[in-house]
């Protein structure tokens, strides 16, 4: 071998190529996307169920509230609809609801009685919330007379309603959306 290509095979080995070809890039960033492009949907569907759960969690805690509250206080407390946190409406299901203690039992928030809390939903309009009566009026031996209470919550892709009993009971249902 020549002097001349013991010095090539030196300088090859000092300047072998280092990095990505421009054609191995494009098939990473193809693969890439693909996989991304089958994560995103379910990504979606998970976010939209943690938010109706979320929901339906707070609605529910708040009925559970309510009716504790009758029992341990011997007085009627109300679970309604609201949208300002003063007054009851049935088309207010939507953006919030509304605890007081009502002690006229009026089912309105007036004089004496105690808001305990008003709920915000947290989905800015993600979940759909409506209730078939404007409120449940919890009595002080924990029933909540009249109809079943349904409130129903639905997002995109599913839907459940938290539902209180005459008896007062509170249990989760599937909703129809």
């Amino acid at each position: 071998m020549s002097k001349f290509s013991t010095r090539m095979q030196a300088l090859n080995a000092l300047i072998q190529p280092r990095g990505f070809s421009l054609t191995e890039l494009l098939l990473v960033l193809a693969m890439l996307s693909v996989l991304v492009g089958i994560g995103a949907p379910s990504l979606g569907a998970m976010q939209s169920q943690a938010m109706l759960r979320s929901e339906r969690d707070g609605i529910f805690s708040l009925f559970q509230a309510g009716r504790g509250l009758a029992i341990s206080h011997a007085q009627a407390v109300t679970v309604c609809g609201s949208a300002d946190g003063l007054r009851c409406e049935l088309a207010a299901w939507n953006t919030g609801a509304l605890l007081f203690l009502d002690r006229n039992r009026n089912g309105v928030v007036d004089g004496a009685d105690s808001v305990i809390r008003h709920h915000s939903w947290s989905s800015n309009g993600a979940v759909l919330v409506r209730g078939n009566r404007e409120k449940t009026v919890f009595a002080p031996d924990g029933t909540a007379g009249g109809s079943n209470q349904s409130v129903q919550l639905c997002a995109a892709d599913a839907g459940v309603s938290v539902v209180v009993s005459n008896e007062g009971r509170v249990r989760i249902g599937v909703a129809s959306c």
